[in-house]
């Protein structure tokens, strides 16, 4: 069981260890302030899907967003599918969570036939995961045009703002940059940076009427 493992998961050289009470990352690592913020951000992404719809959770992890809403909503089980590039991370998650559907994957690799109603990606676009990646833009602007193309209603995407003092080392972001970039391309865009203490989110309807 994950109960005896011992080893630590990287991304980008930040060591993820695992939490033996509670089984989760560190709260740091994953972009949050603690337990409380990262319950209260996961709402917030929930808020915007209605119940009945399907999730494709870009960097997953261990798919700890689907634990979280199944733990949240009891019988309103999410329809959830999760692509990471970590091995090690989907591997945790599949031994972790019954019936959790995970892709080991680079997400700009995924098949076409793979279709949610939401795309969403909390804080994976805050670090960079591949040395031979673009610059952080590009790389941000592709992972969304992934998104969206693997979606039926729209994505959401958290990212950490350069407009607030972070101490973490992560990749940051401007958010009126990406409103602009977004708003250019897509229809029916929103920006939100009063939710969330360091971070903004993004996000792109792609039918507004279906929501």
């Amino acid at each position: 069981m994950l109960s005896k493992l011992k080893s630590l998961f990287t991304k980008k050289d930040t060591s993820i260890s695992i939490d033996e009470g509670t089984r989760f990352y560190s709260t740091d690592i994953l972009g949050f302030a603690n337990r409380e913020v990262q319950s209260e951000t996961y709402a917030r992404v929930a808020s915007l899907i209605p119940q009945e719809d399907s999730v494709l959770d870009f960097g997953c992890g261990r798919g700890d967003y689907f634990n979280w809403y199944n733990n949240t909503y009891g019988a309103k089980k999410i329809k959830y599918t999760g692509v990471d590039i970590d091995k090690s991370l989907i591997k945790a998650g599949k031994e972790l969570y019954k019936d959790i559907k995970l892709i080991n994957k680079d997400w700009k690799r995924l098949p076409n036939k793979i279709i949610c109603d939401w795309s969403i990606n909390i804080n994976s676009n805050n670090y960079q995961y591949q040395k031979n990646s673009p610059d952080n833009i590009t790389y941000l602007h592709e992972t969304i045009d992934v998104m969206y193309k693997h979606a039926n209603k729209g994505i959401i995407i958290l990212l950490a703002s350069e407009l607030v003092d972070n101490e973490n080392d992560w990749i940051k972001y401007n958010p009126g940059d990406v409103l602009n970039w977004a708003r250019m391309k897509y229809k029916n865009v929103i920006i939100d940076h009063a939710s969330f203490m360091n971070s903004f989110m993004l996000v792109i309807y792609k039918n507004k009427n279906k929501n």
